[in-house]
């Protein structure tokens, strides 16, 4: 039966198709997953004293993206060892979701046995619910050594308004076209100004679900100050080849460390750095949530 319904649905327009799945997941994750995750209490902390709680499934995949499989790890560790050590290190976050990256990034630095310093983290998520829980998640952890500047809008244009369209699974919000109708209308926020103070960004990751060729287009010269980037593209929704043409000519080499028809992730790293080289990561000793 649930492969004819399937059939049903592939063939009906991409718009409805979409807005037909967009529902299926609200209903299951709001009468299954989100009722399971509530009883199940998924909260674990690791050996760097970071706390990670998993509230939902699609906080469940991103976790298992980053701590388990370790995605953004190469670009993480890439930035560290190109790190100046006469200033904080300098990370910003595009699509923040509820901070997984960024505590990744402060999980990586407590592991290394060199000498503390400071991490100044910029984090960005549009989405207005995911923005409360990201606020929450990270007032709820002991970050030493860590500033973080909290701030909610959109990225893409350097101004105006956009409607980001909140799917079911939280992770794939986007203001591109293609989900389902309705929407929140929020602010772009000029990332120029944003990041006024800080002359070098060390790391920046972007996963903003389709916008991240209107990000590098509107943002050349941000993105002149940018040491190491890991970009997730959203082939569907943005012209992937013209992408990496416009990080080549800032100055950036490709490394893809993941992909697929749908999306790919790539790090880029400026020529003084080689994205090719081999990059030495620290042991794995992260447990999952709930194995207590």
């Amino acid at each position: 039966m649930k492969r004819v319904l399937g059939s049903v649905v592939e063939r009906l327009p991409k718009s409805l198709r979409d807005a037909i799945r967009d529902r299926y997941w609200r209903v299951k994750s709001k009468v299954l997953y989100q009722h399971l995750f509530e009883i199940l209490d998924l909260e674990y902390q690791l050996h760097s004293g970071i706390t990670i709680k998993v509230a939902s499934q699609g906080e469940w995949w991103t976790y298992n993206d980053i701590f388990v499989n370790h995605e953004y790890d190469a670009a993480i560790q890439t930035a560290l060892s190109s790190r100046t050590a006469e200033r904080p290190f300098v990370v910003l976050d595009l699509g923040a979701n509820v901070g997984y990256f960024l505590l990744r990034v402060v999980d990586l630095i407590s592991q290394n046995q060199g000498a503390v310093f400071v991490c100044d983290a910029t984090l960005v998520e549009g989405s207005p619910s995911n923005f409360k829980t990201l606020q929450a998640r990270l007032a709820a952890q002991h970050l030493n050594h860590v500033n973080c500047q909290l701030v909610h809008g959109l990225v893409g244009a350097r101004s105006g308004q956009g409607v980001i369209k909140e799917s079911a699974l939280h992770v794939k919000n986007t203001i591109m076209e293609g989900l389902a109708s309705g929407g929140i209308q929020v602010e772009f926020i000029d990332l120029g100004q944003v990041m006024a103070e800080r002359e070098n960004i060390d790391l920046l990751k972007c996963d903003i679900e389709g916008a991240e060729q209107s990000f590098i287009e509107n943002y050349p010269d941000l993105l002149r100050r940018v040491n190491t980037a890991v970009f997730e593209f959203h082939h569907g929704m943005c012209d992937t080849p013209r992408c990496l043409r416009m990080l080549s000519d800032l100055g950036f080499h490709q490394t893809d460390l993941r992909s697929n028809d749908e999306v790919s992730i790539s790090l880029f790293a400026r020529s003084h750095l080689s994205a090719s080289d081999p990059i030495d990561f620290l042991p794995g000793r992260d447990a999952a949530p709930g194995s207590r």
